[in-house]
């Protein structure tokens, strides 16, 4: 018997690669949203829309798709998909493809490069998201940037007193200092002394102010520097909500899709798996390049799984075949 999770090995790789911490989201050198749905139902205080998608994966995260639907965790989807995404996949192989309904937390017609981080949580890079579902969107979505890098000087006079002594730091330097500002950085502020302010806050740490941190007392700054920023990114979608939502969910909510870059990207949770869409080819050659017994074995194991799961499917031969599938079924919703 052929054991589904030897599927693509070298795919644990590729995930790990592409998930990252809390810690290095916050520190990038420009703003990283967090998306969970709690945060925006409470930031945006609207229900999130609901839609169908997409996610293109192989018999590998099988097990893992069956076990996150209904959950809080979020995944990368699309409506559209070119057929070399359908074969390759994005971040891990392809060849599966889940239709599913699910909560929508940001949407765009373009991929947005969110990561995932250990938690399951996604984070969006600022740049990255499009602003053409606004009037003026330029302006406003550099305003809005600007608000947050307000708030991470905060942050920054807060973990580091010393920036702020002679007067206010210029916004144009405070993502690169915030990114200096890191704790595990040997160079960090952090690592010579523990500033008053956050010595006064954290457990632990009271009348500690002034003095050179404990390693361990440097992961416990950090956590409290994550929290601080994700509440500040919050700030920035509760400020700008009205702005922000239609930036996040105007691609959803349309079904004149104009694409680029060979797919969308909707990133979801709380879904319901609808089907699943195999590409035949692709899935036998994930069990073996040449040995045609393996590769039918391997398919024939996966497809009796998917039937005792009670899952819907359909196999294709061609994956522009899934691809206008794809499509047609996203269109289906605006009919």
């Amino acid at each position: 018997m052929l054991d589904l999770n030897s599927f693509y090995q070298h795919s644990l790789e590729e995930d790990a690669a592409w998930t990252k911490s809390a810690s290095e989201h916050i520190f990038f050198g420009d703003l990283h949203i967090p998306l969970t749905a709690k945060m925006l139902k409470r930031a945006l205080n609207v229900k999130l829309p609901r839609a169908r998608v997409f996610h293109v994966t192989n018999p590998k995260y099988l097990n893992d798709m069956v076990k996150m639907q209904g959950k809080r965790k979020s995944l990368s989807a699309a409506t559209r998909m070119h057929h070399e995404i359908v074969t390759g996949g994005i971040n891990v192989r392809g060849g599966m493809v889940f239709e599913l309904e699910a909560d929508v937390l940001v949407s765009a017609p373009n991929d947005i490069m969110s990561r995932p981080d250990k938690t399951g949580r996604r984070w969006l890079e600022w740049f990255m998201l499009n602003h053409h579902s606004l009037k003026d969107g330029e302006r406003i979505k550099a305003e809005i940037e600007q608000y947050g890098i307000k708030l991470k000087r905060e942050l920054l006079y807060k973990y580091n007193p010393d920036t702020g002594r002679t007067g206010p730091f210029p916004l144009y330097k405070v993502n690169a200092e915030w990114s200096k500002l890191d704790p595990r950085n040997t160079k960090s502020a952090l690592q010579k002394r523990i500033p008053f302010a956050v010595a006064d806050r954290i457990p632990g740490l009271k009348g500690r102010g002034g003095e050179e941190p404990t390693f361990r007392e440097t992961k416990k700054i950090l956590q409290y520097m994550i929290k601080d920023y994700i509440d500040a990114m919050e700030k920035v979608v509760a400020k700008y909500s009205t702005q922000i939502g239609k930036m996040f969910f105007a691609h959803a909510q349309t079904g004149d899709k104009k694409v680029g870059d060979g797919w969308d990207e909707l990133v979801v949770n709380n879904y319901r798996i609808k089907q699943v869409l195999l590409h035949e080819y692709t899935i036998k050659r994930g069990f073996s390049r040449k040995d045609e017994d393996l590769q039918q074995e391997g398919f024939d194991e996966l497809l009796e799984k998917l039937d005792n799961l009670g899952i819907d499917y359909e196999v294709f031969d061609s994956a522009g075949d899934i691809s206008r599938e794809i499509t047609m079924r996203s269109n289906l919703d605006f009919l």
